[in-house]
């Protein structure tokens, strides 16, 4: 017996021994933490400006944070939230930048054509939109959310037969250490985290697709599962005139890529809102790398109000037509616009 206690003490010595020990790299760091430590000091330079002693030692701090923030990006996984993801991030991921470009007649010739559903749907659209500008203040990110929020809800009741829309609000598609996303020229590798706004999907309304995509018992991997590639994702922003909405598209590009190595598609469809301007975008893993192809904005405003119905869908509806197509048929050639470079 004590023979076998002794080989078994040895076993777990070994077991001891030989055990991997954790690495710098197993854990993803946070990058979004550095970045706020750099703002505190920042902010603290600017409230000690002046003071020539003091500006000289947060001068060596900023440089120490700087330094950390390198070596840590570099020894370890940096991790990045949605809403941190910058130009810079674009670039070191070798994501290039092309052109959405819509066909005007097509879009013209497309809101000539709806359905008595969808021309139903715009007419009481419209009046939604009037109330909501009459009636909500439209600083705060809660009064543009009512504007999508109508918005999709239109969208979704105009499906064609055979066709259902859900709409997932705040899908949250990257748990844990988040998704990874690489460089294929460089090899640099940065983990993403965060939802989605909005996830708009198109589905076969059979089965239990519906109970899987909106009932109590709704998963992401279900939700992809079903959707397929009937998918568009949606980031919505606040109507702020101090910037503009155009600077959030590498979130919106961000979620896109998450996305897309989540699901093995090489194609993801989405789009940036602020309720009044829409941008759509296309995210395409091509044999460079990831290009996301990005329209000029559609704009939406309370002009709408003093304009027919015909010119409401022709100018501002466009978007409608796009949202269905996509989900509809969302890997044809759209004859609604083209990709250039």
């Amino acid at each position: 017996m004590a023979t076998d206690e002794v080989q078994q003490a040895a076993g777990a010595g070994d077991q001891r021994v030989h055990k991997r020990k954790r690495s710098i790299q197993d854990t993803p760091i946070n990058v979004n933490r550095i970045q706020s430590a750099m703002h505190r000091v920042s902010v603290l330079k600017e409230e000690l400006a002046g003071i020539k002693e003091t500006e000289v030692d947060v001068e060596a701090m900023m440089q120490h944070v700087s330094a950390l923030e390198q070596i840590l990006r570099g020894a370890k996984k940096p991790k990045l939230s949605f809403s941190s993801f910058t130009k810079t991030e674009l670039e070191i991921l070798g994501v290039r930048r092309g052109r959405l470009v819509f066909k005007q007649k097509a879009l013209h010739d497309l809101a000539t054509k709806t359905t008595s559903q969808a021309a139903a749907e715009v007419k009481a659209l419209r009046a939604r939109i009037i109330d909501i500008y009459d009636l909500v203040n439209m600083d705060y990110e809660a009064g543009s959310r009512m504007i999508l929020d109508a918005v999709l809800l239109a969208l979704g009741k105009t499906s064609l037969p055979g066709c259902a829309v859900a709409i997932l609000p705040e899908m949250r598609i990257a748990t844990g250490d988040g998704i990874k996303v690489r460089n294929p020229a460089t090899g640099y590798e940065l983990w993403l985290t965060g939802n989605i706004d909005y996830a708009v999907i198109g589905y076969k309304d059979e089965l239990d697709n519906k109970d899987r995509l909106i009932g109590v018992d709704n998963s992401r991997h279900d939700a992809l599962k079903v959707a397929q590639s009937h998918f568009i994702l949606i980031e919505a922003k606040h109507q702020n005139d101090g910037e503009p909405l155009a600077s959030s598209m590498p979130e919106a590009v961000g979620q896109a890529i998450a996305v897309a190595e989540l699901t093995s598609h090489t194609e993801i469809r989405f789009c940036l809102s602020n309720g009044r301007s829409w941008f759509f975008g296309i995210l395409k893993n091509e044999a460079s790398g990831w290009v996301y192809y990005q329209s000029t904005a559609r704009h939406l405003n309370r002009e709408v109000e003093g304009h027919s119905e015909t010119s409401v869908k022709r100018n501002n509806w466009a978007g409608f037509g796009m949202g269905e197509s996509w989900l509809l048929a969302p890997t044809a050639k759209s004859e609604l616009y083209e990709l250039l470079d």
